[in-house]
């Protein structure tokens, strides 16, 4: 999870986090995989939370690893059963 990613961006997240009540905040995957015709993809992506002035749980890290959930193993398999889906997947924000 090296990769960086823009810092206004995140800066935003944060502080839209600080303008809340919860100093934490969970992160859920949204694709438009998720309910195509004759496929059920809820559930088959991870959520990972963050919390505010955690090094350890930080909301870049949490992004990151609900992004790279799209790419599991598990994921791709289950997907690949409708073929061409996985060349069509994009987020959905």
């Amino acid at each position: 999870m090296k990769a960086p990613m823009d810092r206004a961006f995140i800066s935003d997240v944060e502080n839209k986090i600080r303008s809340g009540s919860f100093p934490r905040m969970r992160f859920r995957s949204s694709t438009n995989a998720e309910d195509i015709k004759g496929f059920n993809g809820a559930g088959l992506y991870d959520s990972y939370t963050a919390e505010l002035d955690n090094p350890k749980k930080t909301v870049e890290e949490a992004i990151k690893k609900v992004y790279a959930s799209l790419w599991t193993l598990r994921g791709f398999d289950e997907r690949n059963t409708l073929k061409s889906i996985n060349e069509a997947l994009r987020w959905e924000f």
